[in-house]
């Protein structure tokens, strides 16, 4: 029954006035896009295979460098996740929550000191330890608070750059890795030469191909030495700003409990 109503339209237009032409630019709407889309299909897949090849040249490149291309790229992850970790963990809010801070002094000005304690205790970031040593330390003299709070300050600040650090021993490494494959593979370019040479055949453009080959591994270090002491730098001085602040925090906090 469709296909005869399909029909009997299509047959009749005066039964559906106005819709056969419709149809037909709907038709030839669809018709259109499907040459299109077949149409851009060479070219996607001349893309693929274009962005293929040139992933696969840049890999046949650094593998020129030699094996110690291995732990330089192994450095270069190392230091991108690393990175990743230090800018989700250094957000303010995990290290010093404005609304938990509020409502500790709150508490803390109320007199509650055991609840404002049990509150910094739940709460796993650095603001609330330092805060917690200055409430539990409040019956002594504002010198010795503040020299407590300073050494759990040390503390905290020691953890946010612990990681960091190690971004900054990469940033170390990487030229040294990338000058000792240089050097090895100078070695090899010049023992090549010489048993060249004890064969009566010296060729020039063997030795200029070795010594490049072997730069490879310096510029790669150097790339990710530069990288990483920019992201190593970056991390220092946010956590040195989140210190400061953390500083002032307590310091308000030291004036709140000693009145």
């Amino acid at each position: 029954p469709a296909m005869v109503r399909l029909r009997r339209s299509t047959s009749f237009p005066g039964w559906f006035p106005g819709r056969q032409s419709r149809i037909a630019l709907l038709t030839s709407a669809a018709d259109l896009d499907d040459w299109w889309g077949m149409q851009s299909i060479p070219a996607r897949l001349t893309g693929k295979r274009e962005a293929e090849q040139a992933m696969w040249e840049v890999y046949q490149f650094l593998a020129r460098g030699g094996p110690i291309m291995i732990p330089i790229a192994l450095g270069s992850v190392t230091a991108l996740a690393l990175l990743f970790e230090r800018l989700w963990s250094l957000r303010r809010v995990n290290i010093i929550p404005p609304n938990f801070v509020k409502a500790i002094r709150e508490l803390v000005a109320k007199g509650e000191h055991a609840r404002a304690m049990a509150a910094c205790e739940k709460n796993a970031t650095p603001a609330a330890r330092i805060l917690e040593s200055c409430i539990r330390y409040r019956e002594l003299s504002r010198g010795d608070i503040k020299e407590a709070i300073e050494d759990v300050g040390r503390h905290e600040v020691a953890q946010m750059n612990r990681i960091a650090e190690a971004i900054g021993i990469i940033a170390a490494v990487s030229p040294l890795l990338g000058l000792l494959g240089t050097v090895t593979g100078m070695i090899q370019a010049f023992r090549q030469v010489v048993v060249a040479s004890a064969r009566g055949a010296i060729d020039p453009s063997r030795l200029a191909n070795g010594i490049w080959e072997a730069l490879i591994t310096t510029a790669a270090g150097l790339s990710v030495a530069i990288m990483a002491f920019l992201a190593y730098r970056y991390l220092q001085g946010r956590a040195n700003r989140l210190a400061a602040e953390m500083e002032l925090t307590a310091l308000d906090m030291l004036d709140d409990v000693t009145g």
